[in-house]
């Protein structure tokens, strides 16, 4: 999967500007960022407890969640 015209532009504003110019370090941050934002803004208001540790990957988000994988793997 490849990140949508519209991640890869709100990824480059959060980077202040094009994030293929961050170091991984600094990028990974940035992706992290974009997807907990992400990720807070589509809670339901009720959720249900659960006892797993949250993956990675989220199912909204997949592209963005492999991207993250990606520089983490880089940074390796």
């Amino acid at each position: 999967m490849a990140l949508t015209p519209t991640d890869q532009d709100s990824l480059n504003v959060a980077a202040g500007g094009n994030l293929l110019t961050k170091t991984p370090r600094d990028a990974l941050a940035i992706i992290e960022n974009k997807l907990k934002v992400r990720n807070s803004r589509n809670k339901p208001v009720v959720t249900k407890v659960s006892t797993n540790a949250p993956s990675s990957s989220t199912p909204h988000f997949p592209e963005i969640a492999a991207l993250a994988d990606a520089v983490k793997a880089m940074l390796l």
